[in-house]
């Protein structure tokens, strides 16, 4: 039989952990081994975990009882839009009936209990059979003559247009502080994501949805300033340009936006209208000790097995202020909405070369454009070292 491995991340009571499966690979002497979830949630863990310890992922999908399987990148991709309900076109994709796999959902035998109770904590009903991966195991490599391949997708932010940033600095400080701050974004590759961003906030204004200040160490740009995304000018307060960015930092820097919570889903939504791709982000629930703790006196299961179930995702929801916008199109697993959301987590696309901008929503700016609509004052017009300091 061939293995096939549904992970956690199905949410069918699987206990198998990517780095244990490696190990039992390796007591099998088996060089690949399928993964075939409903979703493509732990593909790129998967996928990375393999390739680092020198293995061949397979990857699959699982729907009803076929098993569709990518023999190489084009097969994968094929399978993400199939998936995503865009086309029916497989391409370098095998279907098996399930009937041709050992379907594994814990690694041995004595891991029972603990898919046992894991079933129980997802509410589903018990399932008889053996789930493990023991016994003879064919490799599916040997079988299906799959190709390994990397998960990155080119990720495009275009290049702003001829005079960007269009400042108006009169002092040569403060023109040649800019020069400096733009020399290193032009240097690194960044004018395109700082043009995103820029792009993002005027979508605000023209919404009339309110912006904070600014957050972080973004504030100490004077380009970032110039662009309009933050409301601090870092020359006044002595603010540092090299805790934002320089030449020690190779991955994109963070520019968080806030914006008020009401509104943050419309503008969003707007964003469709300036980007090719927008896309929210996945984040998963897990079990922690404490809420396992509570569950073993709940259902009245052994505290020894809870243990073995620490960490695993029980449940899947959306980023709170994660969000991927594209200049191209991403052949990336979605699930349908006014935005869709990516079925991969933060940590997956920075892995495969997706940089996420955070629109946090904060209701402490509604409030405050609340308040501005009752008194015609705008909150940019108090004093900066009040506003700040008090």
């Amino acid at each position: 039989m061939i293995p096939l491995v549904v992970s956690p991340y199905s949410f069918r009571g699987s206990v198998v952990r990517f780095d244990d499966l490696i190990e039992r690979l390796n007591y099998l002497g088996l060089e690949s081994v399928v993964l075939a979830d409903l979703n493509f949630h732990s593909a790129v863990a998967f996928n990375e975990s393999m390739r680092k310890n020198g293995k061949i992922p397979v990857h699959a999908l699982l729907k009803g009882r076929k098993v569709f399987i990518a023999l190489n990148r084009e097969g994968y991709d094929s399978l993400v839009l199939f998936h995503n309900g865009i086309s029916k076109n497989l391409r370098s994709v095998l279907v098996k009936d399930i009937s041709s796999f050992k379907v594994v959902m814990y690694l041995s035998r004595d891991q029972r209990k603990a898919f046992e109770a894991m079933r129980r904590i997802l509410g589903l009903r018990p399932l008889e059979g053996d789930f493990s991966m023991e016994g003879k195991l064919a490799d599916p490599l040997k079988v299906f003559k799959v190709e390994p391949y990397s998960l990155e997708v080119d990720q495009v932010f275009r290049e702003p247009p001829e005079g960007w940033p269009d400042s108006d600095f009169q002092d040569r400080i403060y023109r040649e502080r800019l020069e400096r701050e733009l020399d290193l974004v032009e240097r690194m590759g960044f004018r395109g994501y700082f043009h995103a961003v820029e792009r993002i906030v005027k979508k605000a204004r023209e919404l009339n949805v309110k912006t904070g200040p600014g957050r972080g160490s973004s504030v100490g740009s004077l380009l970032v300033y110039s662009l309009g995304i933050t409301k601090v000018d870092p020359m006044e307060y002595g603010l540092l340009f090299e805790r934002f960015l320089n030449e020690g930092r190779k991955e994109m820097p963070d520019v968080d936006l806030d914006v008020e919570d009401g509104a943050r889903k419309d503008l969003i939504k707007s964003l469709k209208d300036e980007f090719e791709f927008v896309g929210l982000i996945s984040t998963f629930s897990t079990l922690k000790e404490r809420s396992l703790k509570r569950i073993a006196r709940d259902l009245e299961i052994d505290e020894e097995v809870l243990k073995h179930l620490e960490g695993l995702p029980v449940r899947r929801s959306v980023h709170a202020a994660g969000i991927v916008v594209s200049d191209e199109d991403m052949i990336l697993p979605i699930i349908p909405g006014d935005v869709p959301v990516i079925e991969y987590d933060m940590n997956s696309l920075k892995s495969i070369g997706v940089e996420k901008i955070d629109v946090l929503g904060l209701r402490t700016l509604s409030f405050l454009k609340e308040l501005e609509d009752l008194t015609d004052l705008r909150c940019e017009d108090l004093p900066m070292k009040e506003k700040v300091f008090k």
